[in-house]
């Protein structure tokens, strides 16, 4: 497994970088199944991101004029609260926030 480091200043630019290390270094497969079956796609083993200025605006990629943003400001801020609370998301049985608790030795 190749392990991927991105180190960046804000969410936009590793949204960037990680794009751009995943056209330059990701494998590509073929989709067996589902609606995308047939279709070609890239990834990375394995990525680790380091952002230096998480809270910077905007919490969305800046893309140029005419390509599609990943997301919308308004689906982060609606799932924020899932992230970083204890609110359960609809027929879920455990807050997401409970699977990214890291537990460290004491």
């Amino acid at each position: 497994m190749k392990i991927s480091v991105i180190e960046a200043r804000d969410l936009s630019e590793a949204w960037f970088l990680c794009l751009r290390k995943t056209l330059a270094e990701g494998y590509e497969y073929k989709i067996e199944r589902g609606s995308y079956a047939g279709q070609r796609r890239k990834e990375l083993d394995f990525a680790v991101v380091q952002v230096r200025n998480p809270g910077t605006r905007s919490l969305i990629p800046d893309v140029p004029q005419g390509v599609p943003p990943p997301t919308s400001i308004e689906y982060v801020e609606s799932y924020l609260p899932y992230l970083m609370t204890a609110h359960k998301a609809e027929g879920s049985s455990i807050p997401t926030v409970s699977i990214w608790r890291i537990k460290y030795p004491r």
